[in-house]
């Protein structure tokens, strides 16, 4: 019975209020689009496409589009970075991955631009130390790299991406999804 209560609460945009305290907070750009998709007033709606277009948006920050999926057997690690757009940010970037952490070598990056804002993305490799480094010394190096960008005041996010979020991305069905899930 309070499932059906929750959703005629959100029926009309009345959202619990642990969804004001998680999603709203973390992604309100979802709650600002459930608001309007769930708007009394047709005009206000946004069409499929726009909703479509916002869910695409949205997944491309948790994705890595353009790299190859060799970094699959390499066991890499992937990394998306945005930062504000300027000459050279690139380079600065990567001077700053390898300045971070000796032994973290950059397989793959690649550039794009969108709206001001440059997209990086790096599939990164812990190099072997020779005394059997574990797991831990390699999230160890891989959490050096994300403080070092964290701590620069040209870049605004970055995220490490699993090969899960990967493998939703390449989705095409709510089948598929849910197979990847389960």
């Amino acid at each position: 019975m309070e499932r059906v209560m929750v959703f005629k609460g959100i029926r009309k945009r009345d959202f619990p209020d642990q969804w004001h305290s998680t999603v709203a907070v973390s992604f309100p750009s979802i709650h600002a689009i459930m608001m309007k998709m769930l708007s009394p007033i047709p005009s206000e709606r946004p069409t499929s496409a726009a909703v479509a277009d916002h869910i695409d948006s949205l997944l491309s920050e948790y994705t890595v589009l353009s790299l190859d999926r060799t970094h699959r057997r390499e066991g890499s690690v992937l990394l998306r970075v945005e930062a504000t757009e300027s000459e050279g940010v690139l380079r600065r970037t990567i001077d700053l991955i390898k300045s971070s952490d000796k032994s973290i070598e950059i397989r793959q990056y690649s550039l794009r631009g969108q709206e001001s804002k440059a997209i990086m993305e790096f599939a990164l490799s812990v190099a072997e130390s020779g005394n059997g480094e574990n797991e831990t010394e390699k999230e160890d190096s891989v959490k050096n790299v994300i403080i070092a960008l964290k701590g620069n005041e040209e870049i605004g996010l970055v995220r490490q991406v699993t090969e899960k979020h990967v493998a939703l991305s390449r989705c095409h069905s709510i089948d598929e999804v849910s197979q990847q899930t389960s």
